[in-house]
């Protein structure tokens, strides 16, 4: 166990994700594409799939990739009826750092992530940063990710199986075989 964390109001970057691949469940990527109609891109280098699409969140161990295809519609020439082409489904992606733990599941979105979560959960005395209203008065800007992370995860009682479960990842990070 570690000693004193003290957390930042810099969160861990969540991309590029470690993700299973939908079509082999090998290790694949998610990465954000600044250039490009869509904004983040799954690739698989076990099977060579690429998947494009806008990320619509994080939770439960899964990253929900939206559909960046747009609703087009077209005039059958014969009956002169306007017809629209179907649009391909939203996809909900495993991630490949997700292990049962607590009756919960333990997930990290990559290593970074993951570093960060070992630093917290593994600290004895956590420090957070001084908390303030916002000029606006409408929000606490100045927390740091450990004021968003469950309760179960950061109780004392469940730390032992929550760095055992840390542990798990760091094993699966390091069987994970991505290139860069």
């Amino acid at each position: 166990m570690g000693g004193r964390f003290r957390d930042s109001t810099t969160w861990p970057a969540y991309l590029p994700a470690l993700v299973r691949c939908p079509r082999c469940s090998a290790c694949a990527r998610v990465v954000r594409l600044d250039d490009a109609p869509n904004p983040l891109r799954l690739t698989c280098p076990a099977c060579a799939l690429v998947h494009g699409g806008r990320g619509l969140g994080l939770g439960g161990g899964d990253l929900l990739l939206a559909s960046t295809t747009e609703e087009r519609t077209w005039r059958d020439p014969d009956t002169r009826e306007i017809s629209t082409w179907p649009v391909a489904e939203d996809e909900v992606v495993e991630l490949w750092l997700r292990t049962p733990c607590c009756g919960e599941v333990l997930w990290a979105t990559n290593e970074e992530h993951l570093a960060y979560l070992e630093d917290v959960i593994g600290a004895s005395l956590r420090e957070r940063p001084e908390a303030r209203i916002s000029p606006m008065g409408r929000r606490w800007v100045g927390k740091g990710l450990s004021s968003k992370l469950p309760e179960w995860m950061k109780a004392a009682k469940h730390r032992d199986e929550v760095l055992a479960g840390l542990a798990r990842l760091r094993r699966a990070l390091a069987d994970a075989d991505v290139e860069g």
